[in-house]
C-alpha cells in the first residue's frame, strides 16, 4: 500500500499479539495528527502502518489500514466473539446437532 495521509471517514484497525480486535473510524484531523475519540494518531501512513500519538502510549498494539487480510480477520473476530457467548447448555439437542453437522461439513471441505 502506498504512503497516504489519515483523512477523517478513514479506517484504522488494531491488533494486539496477531488478533484484529478493533476498528475505528477517524472522526477529526489536524496538520498532524488524526484523532478518534481521545486516541491520538500521526497523519502519516507508512506502508499501511499507523502509528499513535505519542509512540510510547500503547504499547504492544498494532494500528492499520484496512487490507482484504484485516477486514476478514476483524470478520472473524467478531463473529468468534459471537459464537463464544452462546449460552451452548441452554440449546436444544437438535439445534447442537446441526451446529455440529455443519461444522463436520465445514472441515471435510
Amino acid at each position: 500500500m502506498s504512503d497516504k495521509i489519515l483523512e477523517v471517514g478513514d479506517v484504522i484497525y488494531s491488533d494486539y499479539s496477531g488478533c484484529v480486535d478493533s476498528k475505528y473510524e477517524i472522526d477529526r484531523v489536524t496538520k498532524t495528527l488524526a484523532m478518534v475519540g481521545t486516541m491520538k494518531f500521526k497523519r502519516n501512513v507508512r506502508n499501511g502502518w499507523v502509528d499513535p500519538y505519542p509512540s510510547v502510549v500503547w504499547g504492544q498494539r498494532n494500528y492499520r489500514t484496512p487490507t482484504l487480510d484485516l477486514d476478514n480477520a476483524y470478520r472473524r473476530y467478531g463473529l468468534m466473539s459471537k459464537v463464544l457467548a452462546v449460552r451452548w447448555t441452554q440449546l436444544k439437542t437438535a439445534t447442537l446437532e446441526g451446529v455440529l453437522q455443519i461444522i463436520e461439513e465445514d472441515e471435510s471441505e
